[in-house]
């Protein structure tokens, strides 16, 4: 059984805009990070680069009982399958090195932070070098042009 209850995709114009990464929020107001990993009512996830920042999906879980279940696990895994982090109130110790097995960083931050402070954040922190797992998940891979270039600059 999948837990999530709605999944809401936005999709700008009839081409999609590309970032160079995705970030998900455990909110229930939908503007501040207020939830537990685990137990989240919903996941707001964001594409977002150093100029601009654009809601992706809006993914909403039932309501179940707490405590631990697999199912309710999954389909959050299942959401973060094209993010680089996920910001929460809490995680567990196992969900955290499960979610890094994904390539999802796990944060922590107080209960009540603003999402868009979060992301202004990051865009600045991309702006101006990223560091650590930012600069990992911004890692741009070049073009074939460029890769081809520098080929033939090398020494035979």
């Amino acid at each position: 059984m999948n837990p999530a209850e709605r999944k809401l995709q936005l999709i700008e114009g009839s081409g999609s805009t590309s970032f160079l990464t995705q970030i998900a929020f455990s909110t229930a107001d939908q503007e501040t990070v207020d939830q537990h990993f685990g137990s989240c009512r919903s996941l707001m996830i964001y594409g977002l680069d150093g100029e601009k920042a654009a809601l992706q999906q809006v993914v909403q879980f039932k309501s179940l009982q707490p405590g631990h279940d697999s199912g309710k696990l999954e389909a959050r895994f299942d959401a973060l399958k094209a993010c680089t982090a996920v910001y929460c109130i809490a995680c567990g110790p196992s969900v955290i090195n499960q979610l890094r097995t994904l390539g999802v960083q796990a944060l922590k931050v107080a209960e009540g932070t603003s999402i868009h402070e979060l992301i202004t954040d990051l865009q600045r922190q991309i702006q101006q070098g990223a560091t650590g797992w930012l600069a990992q998940a911004t890692k741009a891979e070049p073009d074939a042009a460029t890769r081809l270039t520098s080929m033939l600059d090398e020494d035979w």
